[in-house]
Formats: C-alpha cells, sequence, structure tokens
C-alpha cells in the first residue's frame, strides 16, 4: 500500500518531516508548524540541532553554551525548546559585546566574558578574522591553507574558570545539554568539568579529525575520555566538514547520559534521507 505522503511533493514532505521533528524534541504543535513552515526554522533545525534530532522530549531546564561566539546556536535553541536557564560563555572581547546585545533583556539568558578551562587563572587568546577560529593556540599552516580566509588580528589575556567551580551538584543537579566549541581546546574544558559531566543529558561538542592548531584535542582522545571517564555514551555525529579532497576535518558528535542509553535512545538512519547528516555550513 502506498503512504500518503508519497503522493506529496517534496517540498511538503520535508515540511512534514520538520514538524513531526520539533515535535519529537518537545514542541507543541502550533510551534512545530511555525518552524517547519519557515525556511529559517529549517535551516534552525539542519545546521544546529540536526544531531539532537531523535525524541529528546524532556523540557531543557538547563542549558550551558562555551563558546558562544555571537550567540547564534543558542538563539536557536531557544527558539525551539522552554529554556529556562542558558548559560553563555565567551572570553572574545569584541564578540562578547555582540553576544550581550543579542540576549539584551532575555531574563532566562546570563552571559559571561571567561574562557573555560582545566584550572582557574588566565590565559592568552588568539583571535582570529572570523572570529569562530579564535583559540588558545595558532593556528598551524596546514589549516591555513585549508581556510585562506581566516586571518589573525590581536591577541588579548582573558580569564579562565572551570565548569566545576562555576556550576557544582548543590546549585545545578541536571545539566540538560552542555555544548562545547572552543577550537581545539575541549580537552582542557573536558577536564575542568569531570564531575560536571556526570550530571549532563546531552553533550554537543565539535571535534577535530586532523590538526588544526599547535596545541588541540582530536575526537579519538575526546571519545576516549567521555566514553571511559564520564559516564556519556555516543549517541551521532553531524555537521561533517571536509577538505577539497575530501578527507573529514570536523564535525560535532553528540554524547548522551547512561540513563537515556538505557531507555534505548539509538541513532536514527533515516535522517540522511532528509541531508541532515550531510557535509553543511557552520552558521556560527
Amino acid at each position: 500500500m502506498v503512504k500518503w505522503t508519497s503522493i506529496l511533493p517534496k517540498a511538503w514532505t520535508d515540511i512534514l518531516f520538520w514538524k513531526e521533528c520539533f515535535h519529537n524534541l518537545g514542541c507543541d504543535v502550533r510551534r512545530s508548524w511555525e518552524l517547519a513552515l519557515t525556511k529559517k526554522g529549517r535551516q534552525i533545525g539542519r545546521a544546529m540541532l540536526a544531531p539532537l534530532l531523535p525524541p529528546f522530549s524532556h523540557q531543557l531546564s538547563t542549558v550551558i553554551d562555551v563558546g558562544a561566539n555571537i550567540g547564534r546556536w543558542a538563539e536557536a535553541v531557544m527558539a525551539v525548546f522552554n529554556v529556562k536557564k542558558l548559560y553563555c560563555f565567551e572570553p572574545d572581547p569584541h564578540v562578547f559585546s555582540n553576544l550581550t546585545k543579542r540576549f539584551s533583556g532575555n531574563h532566562r539568558a546570563r552571559i559571561y566574558p571567561f574562557a573555560i578551562s582545566s584550572t582557574q587563572g588566565e590565559m592568552p587568546l588568539i583571535r582570529y578574522n572570523p572570529s569562530v577560529f579564535s583559540a588558545g593556540s595558532v593556528l598551524l599552516d596546514e589549516a591555513l591553507r585549508l581556510y585562506p580566509q581566516v586571518k589573525e588580528v590581536g591577541r588579548v589575556i582573558v580569564p579562565m574558570r572551570t565548569l566545576d567551580e562555576l556550576f557544582p551538584a548543590s546549585t545545578c543537579p541536571v545539566i540538560d545539554m552542555l555544548k562545547i566549541d572552543v577550537q581545539g581546546y575541549e580537552m582542557n574544558v573536558l577536564r575542568g568539568a569531570m564531575e560536571m559531566l556526570q550530571r549532563v543529558r546531552v553533550l554537543l561538542i565539535e571535534v577535530l579529525f586532523i590538526p588544526h592548531y599547535k596545541v588541540d584535542s582530536c575526537f579519538a582522545d575526546i571519545h576516549g575520555l567521555l566514553t571511559n571517564k564520564c559516564g556519556l555514551h555516543f549517541f551521532n555525529l553531524g555537521n561533517i566538514h571536509r577538505s577539497p579532497d575530501g578527507l573529514a576535518t570536523w564535525c560535532d558528535a553528540v554524547y548522551i547520559s547512561r540513563d537515556k542509553a538505557q531507555g534505548g535512545i539509538s541513532p536514527q538512519n533515516h535522517l540522511n534521507s532528509h541531508g541532515i547528516l550531510t557535509d553543511s555550513p557552520g552558521l556560527l
């Protein structure tokens, strides 16, 4: 028997697919239609929330964004989920001013000008244009050849804190979603969050498959730490980026807590048929 959706134009089948995805993520029916019917809504789903599309339909009470940049990802999450508390960390003072403007007047968002690391103190930040490449270490020549538009524009000393210090269990027993996008500095962030990671339900983290910076973290090391030491389970990959010769260079990886893994959640292969796990450009 032919499914009735098979006779619809592809544009409408995509809209229906996204409506169902947003509904599974916890949006009410009206909001699901609003997002699915707009190009911006589908872009939010495809480029920013794609790895999370399997049904994590709980309310996201607490979301932490480490490496928030100008806040596009955080804004997208707040547009889809009923987030009660959003904590954004962005150490670049030039970018931070734009981030604070984006969330000005939003009582649910708290914005901090810290780098997140394994210890407290200060660290150098190498600033690049585009600002999404700014990091705690310099880009390698090989990376600069991959991204010829990237230029260093300055260096600044920024304060650094740890997630374990900022989010003790006594005041923040559950972290519904943690996003980490820190340009090769991921292991430093994770080492300063070993206790907190036991309370994280969903982790979205940028991972590198090839070296980009003089000092950075690779996917294998991050995966080993998260699965062997932090009680998290690998779930999915999304937004895979490639070099001109087809080599995978970086992507977003999703890990979930043990209770979600034991609850039977597993990756949904049908996402590929809608162009979700593709080489889509980042929107941050």
